[in-house]
């Protein structure tokens, strides 16, 4: 079973790119781990997203549907964060990378709060 997921990027612009991910969205032991560990500076969340829509994250590797079968490059674009916000596409977990770095959007409300990464943690 898939734990779906979306990771998106704020470009200097103030634009966004978003991608979805399929598998192990999760923020530990999955996906959010993943991005906060090995892909967490703005080149990095970049080039996570940059081959589209994704099947999984593991670890410091990353598997696109465009090299896995050659699907075209899908990435939704957002001329401003705010446009975004309010036309996210909601998944279990929704990433995003801004000012420098990962944090969560709260998909269960209808504002979709942006939150600190490590808040989400439970000890």
């Amino acid at each position: 079973m898939a734990t779906r997921s979306t990771i998106s990027v704020v470009q200097k612009d103030n634009s966004v790119k978003s991608v979805y991910c399929h598998f192990d969205g999760y923020i530990i032991r999955g996906v959010g781990e993943a991005l906060q560990t090995y892909f967490n500076n703005e080149k990095c969340a970049n080039d996570v997203i940059s081959e589209g829509d994704l099947s999984s994250i593991y670890n410091d590797d990353f598997e696109s549907y465009h090299a896995k079968r050659g699907d075209a490059i899908d990435i939704c674009h957002y001329n401003t964060l705010e446009s975004f916000l309010s036309n996210l596409e909601k998944q279990e977990f929704n990433y995003l990378f801004i000012d420098g770095e990962w944090k969560i959007i709260d998909s269960d409300n209808e504002i979709n709060e942006i939150f600190e990464y490590n808040s989400w943690f439970v000890s």
